[in-house]
């Protein structure tokens, strides 16, 4: 684990594209988040998760491994010690469904069917192992004091590729229909909450991953789920 210098430049480089299938650098991931001291780890239980039955194997390591390093597992409500971090709500929504289905306690932190009061009523009467969220709806999550963070062990980023072959480490994206970009992940780490935690012990560790396609997780879900999908809204948030 290395911990990002403080004497970095501020601006935002443009980031080499890693090969397909593999995650960012930790030199790549301090030129996109030059701002955040998080320290940087590539755990051998998140190489490689390419199919959704790996994803599960390694957040349940994950939570094994958070629980030794703590000691006696926390229970308090909303508490988590894994926090996925993944660019858009489909994606998120299909992760958490994946999670959910092996058995996990998911908390689902973004713009879709939920409004910030209600992930934030459900975060303060839940157990949770992981939470699942987009960097703007977590970063006001963690702006407005909704989200505990006494806990949190593993920041994973989902740095999958998109079809252009961008993740959440390239440079900012353009449009309407852009994806977040780094200066939005670096806003979620660098609110209050998230330096807080950074300076106590046990401080969590950011892991960039590569995680199962779009369709890998589509074919790993049911068809029964699938087409009650299909005739959802987007939501509210």
């Amino acid at each position: 684990e290395e911990v990002t210098p403080p004497n970095e430049p501020t601006s935002h480089p443009t980031m080499s594209v890693a090969p397909p299938n593999e995650p960012p650098t930790r030199e790549q991931v301090r030129a996109a988040l030059p701002e955040t001291s998080i320290a940087v780890s590539l755990p051998e239980s998140l190489r490689p998760v390419q199919a959704p039955a790996d994803l599960v194997k390694a957040i349940v390591a994950l939570l094994g491994a958070a629980q030794k390093s703590a000691g006696a597992p926390t229970k308090a409500a909303g508490r988590f010690a894994v926090l996925l971090v993944t660019p858009s709500a489909p994606r998120a929504a299909s992760l958490c469904g994946l999670l959910s289905r092996a058995g996990l306690k998911v908390a689902k932190l973004f713009a879709r069917h939920l409004t910030v009061d209600e992930q934030a009523a459900f975060l303060s009467t839940h157990a949770v192992d992981v939470a699942v969220g987009t960097p703007n709806r977590l970063c006001r999550l963690c702006r407005d004091g909704l989200v505990d963070l006494s806990a949190l062990r593993y920041v994973v980023v989902d740095a999958t590729p998109d079809a252009k072959q961008q993740t959440i480490f390239s440079p900012a994206g353009k449009g309407k229909g852009r994806r977040p970009d780094a200066a939005e992940l670096a806003a979620l780490l660098t609110t209050g909450s998230f330096v807080d935690r950074l300076l106590k012990p046990r401080a969590p560790v950011l892991c960039p991953v590569v995680l199962p396609t779009p369709a890998a997780l589509e074919a790993a879900t049911p068809v029964s789920v699938r087409l009650q999908g299909r005739g959802r809204g987007r939501g509210r948030g």
